[in-house]
């Protein structure tokens, strides 16, 4: 079972997770918009095999 933290960029409305194994997420940007300023965390998610 992987756990996954999930971020919401209000400037663009994508979500996306990443990796809770990923060493920094200080350094995550959005993918769309590519910047830090409107992301909010939007709490956890597991992937079930």
């Amino acid at each position: 079972m992987s756990k996954y933290q999930v971020y919401y960029c209000s400037h663009c409305e994508v979500k996306f997770a990443v990796d809770q194994d990923f060493d920094d997420h200080a350094v995550i940007d959005c993918p769309l918009c590519h910047d830090d300023q409107y992301l909010t965390d939007a709490g956890e998610a597991v992937d079930v095999e």
